[in-house]
């Protein structure tokens, strides 16, 4: 298979992705190959990878690897009684793997189990395997559409929507490799993209100029595939995040009672938005270079236009931001109009998303906007910031939180807040908890509901929080 392997990842840069899957398909014949393409497969096409999987089972149904591949997969789909099969079946050899530990969790609780799922998720022993763990939960639940969306895009531009580089060049340059690292995406793609851009868009168009900056800065690496484009420094793209040590989140875990009235008091975490860099004196240097690269491209500052992709300029906003080139208010003050009349005409929702970003929170027409932008654009973004809001303000519609549920079913940030509530009219909490932590083992993300020791990106701490006062209130029964 390492000779197919070989053609297959030569084949998918630049040529349709299901027709390369198909074909490195075809080349596995007995078990184990299949078993080896499905893993290749899977986050390129999940049905695929599944179907070869069950091949490889069914064909040998104690071998170990298949049970534990084909178990995933099952759990993916949400077959959590079967899956959980597998996983016993293989725990029976690896009595003491945690990782498995946290994936049994996950299952019991989905199958009723409760208190089975306690006793694996203390065995998976969390204090000090959480980084292991998260690896583990992202395996199952993180993105698997991302190959497939790109091969969506180069094959709709080849047909003529070239509207629609405008989201391939974002995928390729916001690739979530896994839920705590978005990078470019490999080069061998990357470069198969611009080499498509520089196919079907003009050198002197408006969208090749967005784009060229674009690609300046997140990725200069590749100036020489682009008209124009010179080699400098990578800019700071990320927001700073800082880890919550084992010390640190077991502190804030002694008395879980307090923790909950303090989740109730102090649910609105700074808004999930573009926050104040820390100004550090390295970054003038890319403070120079982003400027000198938008603005030779006419682009964003000093009264010239923002691009006409609202995620590109969201993208921009942030950058800059990070890198001290403007503030929130500065921004909001020179182009809040600009914004909001791009979004009436585009009704491009990332422009209205832009907009409440800059926003104060918390006030009346931030609540507002949001609202809207969840009611029209069905996005669990605009909802969660309308439904946090109104909590804290103690203007919680409850109808409007139950319809939410029902749109995002698998958000546990919003579903946090229907537990939050559960707490202020003194319900028993153990059946929203244990909602709570079926959506919050395939997120990872309410943290950001729960204040800024916990509002640090996708991590376990907030699900092991859920644990410990799911059993506490199991004791107090």
């Amino acid at each position: 298979m390492k000779g197919a392997g070989h053609v297959f990842f030569s084949c998918i840069p630049s040529n349709d992705l299901d027709t390369c899957v198909f074909n490195f398909k075809k080349r596995a014949k007995n078990s184990y190959e299949k078993s080896a393409v499905a893993n290749v497969v899977q986050p390129m096409n999940p049905e695929i990878s599944y179907q070869l999987h069950k091949e490889a089972y069914n064909s040998k149904p104690n071998e170990l690897t298949f049970i534990l591949e084909y178990g995933k997969d099952l759990q993916r789909k949400g077959n959590y009684d079967e899956a959980l099969l597998l996983y016993e079946k293989w725990s029976k050899v690896y009595t003491d793997n945690f990782k498995m530990r946290a994936l049994l969790a996950d299952c019991y609780i989905n199958v009723g189990m409760v208190d089975k799922a306690i006793q694996s998720w203390q065995q998976a022993d969390h204090s000090k395997h959480r980084i292991e763990i998260e690896g583990a939960l992202h395996e199952i639940y993180g993105k698997s559409d991302q190959f497939s969306r790109r091969n969506y895009y180069r094959n709709e531009i080849k047909k003529g929507n070239t509207d629609l580089f405008y989201e391939l060049l974002y995928l390729d340059l916001n690739w979530e490799n896994d839920w705590w690292n978005t990078e470019n995406i490999d080069e061998y793609y990357l470069n198969a993209d611009i080499s498509l851009l520089n196919e079907k868009v003009s050198k002197e168009s408006e969208m090749y100029s967005v784009l060229e900056s674009y690609v300046m800065i997140k990725n200069p690496g590749v100036a020489q595939y682009m008209s124009g484009l010179q080699n400098v420094p990578t800019l700071n793209n990320n927001f700073s995040e800082l880890d919550v040590t084992t010390k640190e989140y077991n502190e804030k875990l002694m008395e879980v009672e307090k923790e909950i009235i303090d989740i109730i008091n102090n649910s609105i975490a700074p808004d999930d938005s573009l926050s104040t860099p820390i100004i550090k004196e390295e970054e003038s240097g890319a403070a120079t270079i982003l400027k000198t690269i938008l603005l030779d491209h006419h682009l964003f500052l000093n009264g010239y236009p923002l691009p006409q992709d609202g995620k590109i300029s969201n993208d921009f906003l942030s950058i800059c931001i990070t890198n001290s080139v403007t503030t929130k208010d500065l921004f909001l003050k020179e182009k809040g109009n600009d914004i909001l009349k791009i979004f009436k005409e585009k009704k491009d929702p990332e422009f209205l998303n832009m907009y409440t970003h800059l926003m104060p929170s918390g006030r009346s027409a931030y609540m507002e906007i949001n609202k809207k932008g969840w009611k029209e654009y069905k996005e669990e973004r605009f909802a969660w910031a309308y439904l946090i809001t109104s909590l804290i303000a103690k203007k919680l519609n409850e109808t409007d939180l139950d319809q939410a549920i029902l749109d995002f079913p698998n958000s546990s940030r919003i579903y946090l807040i229907k537990v939050q509530k559960a707490k202020l009219d003194n319900k028993d909490l153990k059946p929203y908890l244990i909602e709570l932590i079926k959506k919050e083992f395939k997120r990872l993300d309410s943290g950001v509901g729960l204040g800024a020791s916990y509002d640090k990106g996708h991590n376990s701490n907030a699900l092991k929080l859920y644990f410990e006062i799911l059993q506490k209130s199991l004791r107090a029964k």
